[in-house]
Protein backbone atom coordinates (compact mmCIF):
# COMPACT_ATOMS: atom_id res chain seq x y z
CA UNK A 1 0.00 0.00 0.00
CA UNK A 2 1.32 3.43 -0.89
CA UNK A 3 1.22 6.06 1.83
CA UNK A 4 2.32 9.68 1.96
CA UNK A 5 5.62 10.48 3.67
CA UNK A 6 5.84 13.62 5.87
CA UNK A 7 8.27 15.49 8.07
CA UNK A 8 8.35 18.41 10.49
CA UNK A 9 10.96 21.09 9.74
CA UNK A 10 12.50 23.19 12.49
CA UNK A 11 13.11 26.53 10.78
CA UNK A 12 15.64 27.64 13.41
CA UNK A 13 17.98 24.68 12.94
CA UNK A 14 16.99 24.15 9.30
CA UNK A 15 16.67 20.43 9.98
CA UNK A 16 13.81 18.10 9.15
CA UNK A 17 12.79 15.57 11.79
CA UNK A 18 12.28 11.82 11.38
CA UNK A 19 9.82 11.13 8.52
CA UNK A 20 6.44 9.56 9.24
CA UNK A 21 3.63 8.16 7.10
CA UNK A 22 -0.07 8.89 6.83
CA UNK A 23 -2.73 7.84 4.33
CA UNK A 24 -3.15 11.38 2.94
CA UNK A 25 -2.87 15.08 3.76
CA UNK A 26 -6.27 15.15 5.48
CA UNK A 27 -5.38 12.42 7.98
CA UNK A 28 -1.96 13.97 8.61
CA UNK A 29 -3.52 17.39 9.28
CA UNK A 30 -6.15 15.86 11.58
CA UNK A 31 -3.42 14.28 13.71
CA UNK A 32 -1.24 17.40 13.61
CA UNK A 33 -4.13 19.58 14.83
CA UNK A 34 -4.52 17.29 17.83
CA UNK A 35 -0.78 17.46 18.57
CA UNK A 36 -0.66 21.27 18.57
CA UNK A 37 -3.60 21.47 21.00
CA UNK A 38 -2.42 19.10 23.73
CA UNK A 39 -0.97 20.61 26.88
CA UNK A 40 2.02 18.28 27.03
CA UNK A 41 4.96 19.49 24.97
CA UNK A 42 5.76 17.44 21.87
CA UNK A 43 7.99 17.94 18.83
CA UNK A 44 5.25 19.85 16.99
CA UNK A 45 3.85 22.19 19.65
CA UNK A 46 7.17 22.98 21.32
CA UNK A 47 8.38 26.26 19.74
CA UNK A 48 5.40 25.99 17.39
CA UNK A 49 6.22 29.21 15.51
CA UNK A 50 9.43 27.57 14.29
CA UNK A 51 7.82 24.40 12.85
CA UNK A 52 6.61 23.62 9.34
CA UNK A 53 5.08 20.47 7.85
CA UNK A 54 6.27 19.08 4.52
CA UNK A 55 5.13 16.15 2.39
CA UNK A 56 8.29 14.38 1.21
CA UNK A 57 6.66 12.04 -1.29
CA UNK A 58 5.30 8.50 -1.08
CA UNK A 59 6.36 5.23 0.52
CA UNK A 60 5.18 1.81 -0.68
CA UNK A 61 5.20 -0.51 2.35
CA UNK A 62 5.10 -3.61 0.12
CA UNK A 63 7.95 -2.87 -2.29
CA UNK A 64 9.87 -0.41 -0.12
CA UNK A 65 9.92 2.10 -2.96
CA UNK A 66 10.16 5.77 -1.98
CA UNK A 67 9.26 8.47 -4.49
CA UNK A 68 10.45 11.97 -3.61
CA UNK A 69 8.25 15.01 -4.19
CA UNK A 70 8.97 17.61 -1.50
CA UNK A 71 6.05 20.01 -0.95
CA UNK A 72 5.38 22.56 1.79
CA UNK A 73 2.04 21.83 3.50
CA UNK A 74 1.68 24.42 6.28
CA UNK A 75 3.18 26.25 9.22
CA UNK A 76 2.38 24.47 12.49
CA UNK A 77 1.12 27.70 14.06
CA UNK A 78 -1.61 27.84 11.41
CA UNK A 79 -3.08 24.60 12.79
CA UNK A 80 -4.21 26.33 15.96
CA UNK A 81 -7.85 27.25 15.69
CA UNK A 82 -8.45 30.95 15.96
CA UNK A 83 -10.97 31.93 18.64
CA UNK A 84 -14.24 33.05 17.13
CA UNK A 85 -14.79 36.76 17.27
CA UNK A 86 -17.80 37.86 19.22
CA UNK A 87 -20.12 40.33 17.61
CA UNK A 88 -19.97 43.85 19.01
CA UNK A 89 -23.18 45.09 20.51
Amino acid sequence: MTQKLYTIKDTVTGEMLMPFTQVNDATMLRGAKIMVKVKEENFLNQNIKDKQIYRLGTFDNVTGEIKSEVKFICNAIDLLEKPERTAKK
